[in-house]
Formats: structure tokens, C-alpha cells, sequence
């Protein structure tokens, strides 16, 4: 059970650096427009994203 881990090949490592490399610039991206066109920070919206997903019995109400 003492396997020698399977590393990249240099191809793929470039692959991946840059796939890492580009999504990091994308959801840079994404925030400062979500920030400068809605004055939301992307934490704000994850939170009211998720709202209708949670019922009156997660915060505690009754539920209809």
C-alpha cells in the first residue's frame, strides 16, 4: 500500500498553474464588478443567493 504518488507531467502542471492562474483573475474580476455595479461584496451575496433555500424552521420560525 506504499504507492509512489502520480505527480503531474510538466504539461499538466502548466495546465493547471494556469487554469489556477486564470480562475483567481476571473473571480477577481467577478467581485469588483459585483462590488462596483451593486455594492455587494461576494460574501454579501453568497448569503442572499442561499435565502430561498433556507425555510422559516432553519431561522427558528414556524413553519406554514
Amino acid at each position: 500500500m506504499n504507492e509512489e504518488p502520480s505527480w503531474l507531467t510538466p504539461d499538466e502542471q502548466h495546465a493547471w498553474r494556469n487554469f489556477v492562474r486564470l480562475q483567481s483573475k476571473l473571480i477577481g474580476r467577478i467581485s469588483r464588478d459585483l462590488q462596483t455595479e451593486s455594492n455587494l461584496s461576494t460574501a454579501d451575496y453568497a448569503v442572499l443567493v442561499n435565502l430561498p433555500r433556507w425555510s422559516r424552521r432553519d431561522w427558528g420560525g414556524r413553519t406554514q
